[in-house]
């Protein structure tokens, strides 16, 4: 074989054996396992084989998970929630909570029926809008009058108030509320002129009252103020926090606030 035949054979690439193959793969593993330690320790802490076996112990991942255990285990957590003298859970008492999403729902039915047109349908016609009206606030009656039972079973205890008193007071104050209604729009009325006199961007009430996050706010404000006049628990606020996720506007609903209020922007 002359010089440059052999040259040739020291210069081509080796054929990776078996064993060579299981070596590399054997490092690539464990450096992998080894990065992996890493990241689950503090910063400026040295990697032990202790740790790194803990973390390859909770990294495993089981082809069955015991359903009755975990649900032991979120019980015995959530019994602890909120306070050790009343936990999240002795509020439940036996009653249904309050529903957020029938809230929300309530808060949408309303403002179609505040502004309608302007939310929920907008097919809403002049002809068609005292139908509107009624259907809309006979859903709102029968929603909010078991809302208000949840909110007063929620926070009262089993044996202050029965199913029955409950019920009764719930419906008279949804009863007391929807005829607040006439008020409410009067109010948000004197709103939506202040934000068009207050805002020179402002090119008709139409915009006011489709555009301006503020005007949202403060119909949020304006009907849990009433709710929350009539000592209605725990349903005010979850009115107010609503409009503070959706505009940044962050109004408590004991708040008095005269006619004709402007917000821009949250």
């Amino acid at each position: 074989m002359t010089e440059k035949e052999e040259a040739s054979v020291t210069n081509q690439p080796s054929i990776p054996t078996r064993s060579n193959t299981q070596a590399q793969g054997s490092k690539m593993i464990e450096k992998a396992r080894r990065n992996v330690a890493l990241a689950h320790q503090p910063f400026g802490h040295e990697e032990s084989e202790e740790h790194i076996k803990e973390i390859e112990e909770e990294l495993k991942v089981s082809d069955k998970i015991d359903i009755s255990s975990l649900v032991q285990e979120l019980q015995d957590v959530g019994n602890n929630c909120g306070s050790p003298v009343k936990p999240i859970y002795s509020s439940f008492g036996g009653h249904l909570l309050p529903s957020r999403e029938d809230i929300f729902e309530v808060m949408d039915l309303l403002l179609s029926v505040i502004f309608p047109g302007y939310f929920g349908k907008s097919e809403v016609s002049f002809q068609s809008i005292p139908f509107h009206m009624g259907t809309t606030i006979d859903r709102v009656s029968r929603i909010l009058k078991e809302q208000v039972r949840r909110g007063f079973c929620f926070t009262c205890p089993v044996a202050d108030m029965s199913m029955a008193k409950c019920r009764h007071k719930a419906e008279r104050i949804t009863h007391t509320f929807l005829r607040k209604l006439p008020h409410i729009r009067r109010m948000l009325c004197t709103d939506v002129y202040a934000g068009y006199i207050g805002d020179p961007a402002a090119t008709s009430t139409h915009e006011v009252i489709f555009c301006y996050p503020g005007l949202l706010a403060i119909a949020y404000q304006r009907i849990a103020h009433e709710l929350y006049l009539l000592d209605v628990p725990i349903i005010p606020r979850i009115i107010t926090e609503r409009a503070h996720t959706l505009t940044g506007i962050d109004i408590h609903p004991g708040a008095s606030i005269d006619e004709g209020l402007f917000i821009d922007h949250g």
